[in-house]
């Protein structure tokens, strides 16, 4: 409390001291201080918050670092459940690539926990990494040994301990087939439903149900009726079986135990690593209440800076201000006193001391000089005004009047030019419609033209056309008439070969047995040359018919043709017509055209003279509105004037000598 006192006399005492050395500059030096406060202040803002910076960097670095380690020792327990995993993936289903991956996995926790050692920052994690690296050793020397008694024991039914056994129970199944004995296979069924029970369930009780069924098959097999030499081949293949069952149940029994031994370890490996996790989490709180602690006395030390730098730039700124805010004060109370004077201009300010202030009061007294000067001027200057305005006044009333007659006769002459226009235009329109009707009408004669020439030749195309079909049916009638000579050709070779059928069966009836299947043929052969003579039959009434289609079609296509020339002949005629009517329209269209072009040079000049007028007319109407303006502006100049006289006369100045 005495030191926290002290401190506050000291801050006063330097306050004063600062008061008075700032009484002793001009307010230029003074308003260099608060540059040189706020420069510092930012400089020390920014070291403030560079040094809090870098250590919340660092403070983040750290628990970034922490965070990495978490993750990475929650990567071991994924690892060890992964592990896991493949082992009994490895012990379902007896692959051996579950296995090479369990190898990884375990090569990469080694990995990760001595990385994860080396990182560690206390002898009791360094503890608990080195009893998981010793754990993590002999769980994987019992993993190989696993693998190594399950492939010893077999991985199918073809490999190991498990192969023997099931060659051994083909052998004797083979045996006891062949010799068809019911009973010994019956208790072969028996040792197998045995087997099968403990390679299930694992019980020694399945080892001793099968010793006992293995001697009473013994007692059956030495009661049967069998050749001894058979009895000793079945008995030897039954103790293979029963001794491979023996050893396969062994090597099964010390699996097991490794397994439970295994299983053992994992627990012992997961509440290692329990352990170590329940301690990293421990260490993360502890890390993350240290974090947050830190970053607390950052942020105050932060704050702190601020009020530090806040306070070292508001003082000196507060006194500052105050020294200026009192000059500023004393000159405000002098220029209101300047003021209530009124309308005197001959007072002044009083100056004091050496500062801006007093120099501001000095230049508002040389102001007040001038103006005293100018307003003398002014009350000189308002009575000749006043005189000039009364002559200009009295011009802008014979200007407005001169103006307003002039924008009446323009108006006039601008709506006859304007009647004159629309005129011209109209008619310029209907003339215009004219002259495109006449092209219209030239262009419709051209093309109808243009379709005479197109019709004329398709009916030339036409005629060439039924020539040619003509020719054609020409030639068509001759091949028709080679076609029924063929006909008559058929027939009489059909008759012929009929002829020739009734001889061939004739003489193969003469034949007897050897000639009945000649007699079919000539039969076939003769209904063949029956329907092909009944063919060309039917052949020369078609191409008489045919002939007779075409004789007629030959004679249409001449009378066509004759249609065609006498058509021919008319379109001509209409054609010579359509070139005078052509001639005739094409002779009026130019006319048209120079008629158009008089008129739309008329309707051109009319509009040219209703634009020049209307320009007139409008310039007409801005010169009344001007000189109606002007007589206002000087009516408005001589009301100024007068007020300005009035207000001149109210100030009070030194006459000259």
């Amino acid at each position: 409390m005495f030191i926290f006192v002290k401190m506050v006399i000291m801050f006063g005492s330097l306050i004063g001291r600062c008061a008075g050395m700032l009484n002793r500059l001009t307010i230029r030096q003074r308003l260099l201080i608060p540059s040189a406060i706020v420069v510092f202040g930012f400089l020390a803002i920014y070291g403030v918050f560079e040094r809090g910076l870098a250590i919340q960097n660092a403070l983040e670095q750290e628990q970034r670092q922490a965070n990495e380690f978490f993750d990475q020792a929650r990567e071991l327990e994924r690892l060890m459940l992964l592990a896991q995993g493949q082992v009994r993936d490895f012990l379902l289903r007896s692959d051996m690539a579950a296995m090479d991956a369990h190898t990884r996995t375990l090569n990469r926790l080694h990995a990760l926990a001595d990385r994860l050692a080396d990182q560690a920052s206390d002898g009791t994690l360094g503890q608990y990494f080195a009893d998981l690296h010793k754990k993590l050793s002999a769980y994987e020397e019992t993993a190989r040994s696993l693998v190594e008694r399950k492939v010893a024991l077999g991985l199918n039914e073809n490999l190991g301990l498990l192969g023997a056994l099931r060659r051994t129970i083909h052998a004797v199944e083979h045996t006891l087939d062949e010799l068809d004995a019911i009973y010994l296979s019956h208790s072969m069924l028996m040792m197998r439903r045995h087997e099968k029970d403990f390679l299930a369930r694992h019980k020694e009780k399945y080892i001793r149900e099968m010793g006992e069924e293995h001697a009473r098959f013994l007692k059956l097999l030495a009661a049967a009726k069998l050749p001894a030499a058979v009895r000793r081949d079945v008995r030897a293949k039954v103790d293979n079986y029963y001794q491979a069952f023996l050893e396969l149940a062994k090597g099964e029994q010390a699996l097991w135990r490794e397994i439970v031994e295994m299983n053992m370890m994992i627990d012992g490996l997961n509440q290692s690593l329990d352990a170590l996790m329940s301690h990293v989490r421990g260490e993360m709180r502890q890390h993350h209440l240290q974090f947050e602690q830190r970053k607390a006395r950052v942020r105050g030390f932060i704050q702190l800076g601020l009020l530090v730098v806040a306070l070292l730039v508001v003082v000196p700124l507060f006194l500052l201000g105050r020294d200026v805010n009192r000059s500023m004060q004393v000159l405000i109370a002098r220029m209101r006193a300047l003021l209530e004077g009124g309308t005197d201009l001959s007072r002044r300010l009083e100056v004091r001391g050496n500062d801006e202030i007093a120099a501001l009061a000095g230049l508002v007294n040389g102001f007040m000089d001038r103006l005293e000067h100018l307003m003398g001027k002014i009350q000189q200057s308002g009575i000749r005004v006043a005189s000039s305005v009364t002559d200009i006044s009295a011009v802008a009333h014979e200007q407005e009047a001169m103006a307003t007659e002039h924008a009446a006769t323009t108006n006039q002459v601008a709506t006859s030019v304007k009647e004159i226009t629309t005129t011209s235009r109209q008619l310029g329109q209907s003339t215009a419609h004219v002259t495109e009707l006449a092209h219209q009408a030239a262009e419709a004669a051209g093309d109808g033209k243009r379709k005479l020439a197109e019709v004329n030749a398709a009916m030339q195309q036409v005629t060439e056309n039924a020539r040619g079909i003509a020719e054609q049916l020409s030639v068509l009638n001759e091949k028709v008439s080679n076609i029924n000579a063929m006909a008559s050709t058929i027939n009489k070779v059909a008759d012929q070969t009929n002829l020739l059928s009734l001889n061939a069966a004739i003489e193969a009836e003469k034949a007897g047995e050897q000639g009945r299947g000649f007699a079919v043929v000539a039969s076939e052969i003769r209904r063949l040359a029956d329907q092909s003579a009944v063919a060309a039959y039917d052949i020369e009434q078609v191409v008489g018919e045919v002939r007779g289609a075409v004789s007629s079609g030959v004679m249409s296509m001449d009378r066509f043709a004759e249609q065609i020339r006498e058509g021919m002949r008319q379109m001509d005629e209409l054609g010579g017509e359509l070139e005078r009517i052509i001639g005739m329209v094409q002779e009026l269209a130019p006319h048209i055209d120079e008629v158009n072009a008089g008129l739309q040079m008329q309707a051109t000049g009319a509009a040219q003279i209703d634009d020049a007028m209307s320009g007139l007319s409008e310039a007409a109407r801005q010169t009344a509105e001007v000189a109606r303006q002007s007589s206002d502006a000087i009516h408005q100049l001589n009301a100024a004037v007068e007020e300005l006289k009035e207000a001149a006369q109210l100030f009070r100045v030194q006459r000259a000598d």
